[in-house]
């Protein structure tokens, strides 16, 4: 047993934030866990033998006393971190050093999510999905980085070392995350290889395979074309290249509900998803979203099997939002095959409020973009918008590790990528805090004092005008010919497209003009986040675009050795304008030649890497070696009476 003084509620809420899912009940009121007193639960039962126990209670109770919560990530501490790593006299030394720095690259912050808020329905609801959903939705995940990965963190947790573990769950396996190449992990079998491609394509398998198959379906539909019909072939290769689906042989497709990997625990979802489903007194369309995902987990006959669920999402009504199926790909091999996630979290209802006012801008913008773009047909909303929520959220699997998204927008997935159908989602504890652990500091080094004073909610007008901007302009499923440009574009599009609508809301009298001025400022802090990424990272490539366009238009100047933005006029709104209308002609050219447009986006970044002003390229440097991103360490709030039931 461990003499360390923590509550059953730490500890049980630490071992569901490492995924070591362990339950202890402190029988005879000592404040000691003893292993008699834990049950292991989900995918920890396996692991919770007379051998590894106490080694997995010692890990819980030292995340329980939070300590590591509390390391700031300044410049000071990552330099000693550097000075560590070439100071190391051994191997072992070394590697210690390279994973204490590789976690460096994110800080950790605290989310309370308080579902007592809710109805008693969907808090029993919420609370089955984190105990037995949750769980099963990061193995999913972890066996999509690598389907080796369970054995390999199972591995890493009978060691019983905490740091290890800590890393390991948090950056989704044995290796480095942002340390390329480098192994952050001690394991008794040695440093793992990789499974190549992740076993979801051929081993062998390159970019220029993968392209190949690409081709030869885009040749097949221009054939079926001129014939007017559907092959056999056509359907064949586009099966092939669905998201949802693996092929180890790059012949063949197998469903990704059947990969025998991942099965045990996609019936292990669905079983939650069901229990949800039969609690009294949920919404009807919430139960519906449930137990058709839960059925959709379980169809491997078809390639394209979740379209009927995202499309129940996107009308749930009720104060418990959930997001759960295969969505984004960046990770995947190729950026191709969709990787399981999850969100569940109480919506905000102010800020649904705000949010539905900026949507009703959106035919507005489409009209002045179709009037100053030729060729482009607005999009038709007869049917109504998109949904636009916002809640404080439980991020799982894919968003859980390397980026944690402020905000979403699904299931704008192809074949089936169609905005009408879509809901976006705004997760307002994850722009908290993402503003106070990481843009606030990098906007310290680089932001003039002047416009140093904004605050979360200063971003969130500027979040929410982005996200609102992703329903103008060419839908993002048909602009896959501009490949590792398509979602930056996307994004920069959307950046400059909401900025661009400030004024608007303004006159509309949903903002005021402090509150816009103040979100231009906000949009000079995002810039930083994917500036500090460097010059040659793929997650900077929209914001440098950006960046540049808006300084050479004297929208964004220097300013005693700082940066600051001009509010002059609304000089950030109309430079953004230009520059959006120039994204929108390329995404708008990609659709009829993905070749032509992604070179055009390439000349344009790499002319944009020129133009970058020295006094940038000297901040890059020092915002390179700070956090850009979030661990994120959940407490959950239940109203005693629902954690009493559905505890007996």
């Amino acid at each position: 047993m461990t003499d360390t003084k923590i509550t059953p509620k730490q500890f049980d809420e630490a071992a569901w934030n490492m995924g070591l899912y362990l339950r202890w009940n402190d029988n005879n009121k000592n404040q000691i866990v003893e292993a008699a007193e834990v049950t292991p639960y989900a995918q920890t039962q396996d692991l919770f033998t007379k051998e590894n126990a106490q080694k997995l209670i010692d890990i819980v109770s030292q995340g329980a006393k939070g300590t590591h919560l509390g390391v700031v990530r300044s410049p000071e501490y990552i330099k000693e971190l550097d000075a560590k790593i070439k100071e190391a006299k051994t191997k072992e030394e070394k590697r210690a050093a390279l994973r204490d720095r590789d976690m460096a690259y994110r800080g950790w912050t605290r989310h309370e999510i308080d579902f007592s808020v809710l109805p008693e329905a969907e808090q029993k609801a919420a609370l089955i999905l984190i105990e037995k959903v949750l769980p099963a939705v990061e193995a999913v995940n972890f066996l999509q980085l690598d389907p080796n990965n369970i054995g390999y963190l199972n591995q890493i947790a009978s060691t019983g070392n905490f740091a290890d573990y800590l890393h390991a769950y948090n950056s989704g396996g044995p290796w480095c995350q942002e340390i390329k190449e480098a192994v952050c992990t001690s394991m008794a079998s040695g440093a793992p290889a990789r499974v190549p491609n992740a076993g979801m394509w051929p081993k062998h398998f390159t970019e220029t395979d993968y392209d190949k198959i690409a081709a030869d379906l885009e040749a097949s539909q221009k054939r079926d074309e001129t014939e007017g019909k559907i092959s056999r072939r056509t359907k064949d290769l586009a099966d092939l290249l669905s998201n949802f689906v693996v092929s180890p042989d790059g012949k063949n497709w197998q469903s990704v509900n059947a990969d025998p990997r991942l099965k045990p625990y996609l019936e292990r979802i669905s079983i939650g998803l069901r229990e949800a489903a039969t609690v009294p007194g949920i919404d009807a369309t919430l139960r519906k979203f449930f137990v058709t995902r839960a059925a959709e987990f379980e169809k491997a006959d078809t390639a394209f099997p979740f379209f009927d669920g995202d499309v129940a999402w996107t009308v749930v009504k009720g104060g418990l939002d959930v997001t759960l199926g295969f969505y984004e790909s960046y990770k995947s091999p190729f950026e191709h095959n969709a990787m399981m996630e999850a969100y569940v979290g109480p919506l905000d209802a102010g800020s649904n409020v705000l949010g539905e006012r900026f949507q009703g801008l959106v035919p507005a913008m489409e009209s002045l973009l179709a009037k100053e773009m030729q060729g482009y047909t607005p999009r038709d909303f007869s049917k109504g918008m998109p949904a636009l929520k916002f809640a404080n959220l439980i991020t799982s699997g894919d968003p859980r590790m390397g980026y944690v998204p402020a905000a979403y927008y699904l299931p704008n997935i192809p074949p089936h990528g169609d905005a009408s159908i879509s809901k976006k989602v705004f997760s307002i504890n994850n722009l908290q805090g993402r503003f106070d652990g990481v843009m606030k500091g990098l906007g310290d080094v680089v932001v003039h004092p002047s416009q140093r004073n904004i605050t979360a909610a200063d971003v969130n007008i500027f979040v929410v005008g982005h996200e609102n901007a992703h329903g103008v302009g060419v839908d993002r499923s048909l602009t896959n010919g501009l490949r590792e440009f398509s979602s930056a574009l996307e994004e920069a599009k959307a950046d400059m497209e909401g900025i661009a609508s400030l004024p608007m809301a303004v006159a509309e009298g949903i903002i005021t003009q402090d509150q816009a001025d103040r979100a231009y400022i906000g949009l000079l802090y995002s810039f930083l986040r994917g500036l500090a990424y460097g010059m040659n990272d793929a997650h900077g490539i929209g914001n440098i675009i950006e960046f540049v366009e808006l300084y050479k238009a004297g929208a964004i100047v220097e300013k005693e050795g700082f940066y600051a933005v001009n509010l002059q006029d609304n000089a950030v709104a109309k430079a953004s304008k230009r520059v959006a209308r120039r994204i929108e002609k390329i995404q708008q050219g990609s659709v009829k030649d993905g070749a032509k447009a992604k070179q055009e986006a390439a000349k344009w970044l790499e002319d944009s890497k020129r133009a970058i002003p020295p006094l940038m390229k000297n901040y890059i440097a020092k915002l390179e070696i700070m956090p850009k991103d979030q661990f994120v360490w959940y407490s959950f709030r239940f109203s005693d009476k629902v954690v009493a039931e559905l505890s007996n």
